[in-house]
């Protein structure tokens, strides 16, 4: 079985399920199969007969056509920015696609049908071609963040926690282990300011237990807070009759029922907290196994949908 049988198995489900390879209920005896290998060996794949000849398309590294169906095949660095995906319209009745995809290289294959009793025969070829070289292209690498360089510039103060439970952490990032937490009004002594390649980062050094840590300086005061507002001593009665239970936020320190209205609370101090932590956060690139696009790690590549991983999906889910 080839490189791209699986793929190409999965795209066809996906295709039918749309209602585009109804005509592919079995696959015809090929007449004289000829091998077509591209020019620089690093790809071969078998032709169904002598109907299908290369076409010259300075556009794509290799086209076949047989005069009115055709098969294109486009070779890419890893880290390229695929084209838009080609869709069945009033010329192509039916589009198929195939992708292969190493450390290196991506390899996109479409078949494009006029004839839609051609089908089976060109799925069968699509899934016929074989990767006879490997690594012919270097991956695109993502743009990393330039070396960054922090120091600490020494203090010697007393600073107050504006936060209940403010996170003391080993590191200044949102990703460093918690060592311990400071209650709201909280004193503790500040050692040191992070400064990142000379500029302020936003992160305090301090002695915490003996120890060292870092804390967040967006959450300290020089001057004691004010007593946060008590716990309420009456919860609203819950539809079972069960006293709801309170929870307070750790920026603010407003009580709010547990839930949905703790989650989706937001003041402007945890709204300040969390566009500050974004700010400093060297954002981590994740590419779509898909598509081939670069993005943000978190929501935006949860979230991301392009056309491929939509088609994959509903692949899967009929698989």
């Amino acid at each position: 079985m080839s490189i791209f049988s699986k793929m190409f198995r999965k795209a066809a489900i996906g295709a039918a399920a749309a209602g585009v390879l109804t005509a592919c209920v079995a696959i015809p005896t090929m007449a004289q199969p000829q091998t077509y290998t591209s020019s620089d060996g690093v790809l071969s794949i078998e032709l169904p007969d002598e109907s299908w000849k290369e076409m010259t398309d300075p556009a794509n590294w290799i086209v076949l056509s047989d005069g009115s169906n055709t098969v294109t095949i486009q070779h890419f660095a890893n880290g390229e920015k695929l084209p838009e995906r080609q869709i069945a319209d009033n010329h192509y009745v039916n589009v198929l696609e195939a992708m292969f995809s190493s450390k290196n290289e991506v390899f996109l294959i479409t078949g494009a049908l006029t004839d839609t009793s051609k089908c089976a025969e060109v799925a069968t070829m699509m899934s016929s071609a074989r990767v006879l070289k490997y690594d012919t292209k270097t991956a695109i690498q993502k743009e990393t963040a330039a070396a960054s360089e922090f120091s600490i510039v020494p203090a010697d103060e007393i600073l107050y926690s504006t936060a209940s439970g403010l996170y003391v952490r080993t590191g200044c990032s949102t990703s460093e282990t918690v060592i311990g937490t400071l209650g709201y009004g909280e004193s503790v002594k500040v050692t040191g300011r992070v400064q990142r390649n000379g500029a302020d980062y936003g992160w305090v050094q301090v002695s915490y237990n003996s120890t060292t840590g870092y804390v967040y300086a967006g959450f300290l005061s020089s001057t004691k807070p004010e007593a946060a507002a008590s716990k309420p001593e009456a919860a609203a009665q819950s539809t079972s009759g069960d006293k709801t239970e309170m929870v307070q936020c750790e920026y603010c320190g407003e009580w709010l029922e547990t839930g949905n209205s703790y989650r989706n609370h937001m003041c402007p101090q945890k709204e300040a907290a969390l566009a500050a932590e974004a700010e400093h956060e060297d954002p981590e690139m994740v590419q779509c196994e898909y598509c081939g696009e670069w993005l943000e790690s978190g929501n935006s590549y949860r979230n991301h949908m392009c056309p491929e991983k939509e088609a994959a999906l509903a692949a899967e889910a009929e698989d």
